[in-house]
């Protein structure tokens, strides 16, 4: 769509603390136009449109790779200078971006917050804290008091990428007996479609999920809630 080569690198952000506009969506590393690129993204049905737009967020030589630390900063990778053959130890570098107004929040110590502590942290609006403290949650092993407050985490009012982190936290601490707690999840419309995809993402755990869920979500009017019922079923078979 935009000419030849690839990406070398992407990363879907959603991280509080960016300008309007910058903190969630996707960027790519584009080694050929040596820049990292923005593209806004449209829905459309159960997918995306392609993106039309793009926006050089920042530009660098040869970029490879880029990530974020959950704390308000992302990183860039260069290989500027290198070749591909051995051209010596002093080739490429990384770079910080920062916003300029950016108040950075202290990423917690995970492993010394207590599990009520837990449950908040989940609720955070970085992608980056849900990520660990879902790693967190497994480590820690299945307790009771993490079924209850992952299954009204993401039955609350807190936003959808919260709800979902729930959702799939609660499926791979539980494993098989999660499938009660997601048929529950499963009524809400808007948490349908990931519900869906929860109970059925394993094939050797979703043997006895009904299929009835699932052929009765064909008819749902959402089209992303129909693309995951044709997944499930086909992993069902």
């Amino acid at each position: 769509d935009y000419g030849g080569g690839s990406p070398t690198g992407a990363l879907f952000i959603d991280e509080p603390g960016f300008p309007e506009g910058f903190g969630h969506g996707l960027y790519t590393c584009q080694w050929g136009w040596n820049n990292v690129t923005r593209h806004p993204l449209e829905p459309a049905g159960a997918s995306f449109k392609t993106p039309q737009e793009k926006d050089s967020f920042i530009g660098i030589p040869r970029p490879t790779g880029i990530d974020e630390d959950g704390e308000g900063h992302l990183y860039v990778a260069s290989w500027k200078g290198a070749t591909f053959t051995y051209a010596g130890p002093n080739v490429g570098y990384v770079i910080r971006v920062t916003p300029a107004t950016l108040q950075p929040v202290p990423f917690p110590e995970l492993t010394k917050a207590t599990d009520e502590e837990l449950s908040g942290y989940l609720t955070s609006p970085s992608a980056v804290w849900r990520l660990h403290v879902q790693r967190e949650y497994l480590r820690r092993g299945n307790k009771p008091v993490f079924a209850h407050s992952l299954e009204k985490i993401a039955l609350s009012n807190q936003s959808l990428p919260v709800r979902v982190a729930a959702i799939f936290t609660l499926k791979q601490l539980l494993g098989p007996m999660a499938k009660e707690p997601l048929l529950r999840i499963a009524k809400v419309d808007d948490l349908r479609e990931f519900a869906l995809r929860a109970l059925s993402d394993r094939k050797e755990e979703a043997s006895d999920i009904p299929s009835r869920v699932f052929t009765d979500a064909l008819n749902d009017p959402g089209p992303r809630v129909q693309s995951q019922a044709i997944i499930a079923l086909n992993r069902l078979d």
